[in-house]
């Protein structure tokens, strides 16, 4: 299981974007898609995963970043 990059109440910061390979832009649109999909608010919490994986406050499974952009 690849590691937690980022997890916390507040937007992703530049580094996340960079070790992830994207741009912060198509970072932040593939969260919000995923979150939007997955049946969540955009204030709830979710980690992601240098894999780009992410998982909510349960920690289950809810998407991929790079299946967004």
């Amino acid at each position: 299981m690849a590691g937690i990059i980022w997890s916390g109440p507040r937007n992703p910061t530049r580094a996340v974007a960079t070790a992830l390979g994207i741009e912060r832009f198509q970072l932040g649109q593939a969260i919000h898609a995923i979150k939007n999909d997955a049946g969540l608010r955009p204030w709830d919490n979710v980690s992601i995963r240098i894999d780009g994986w992410l998982t909510d406050d349960r920690n289950a499974w809810i998407g991929n970043i790079y299946d967004e952009i």
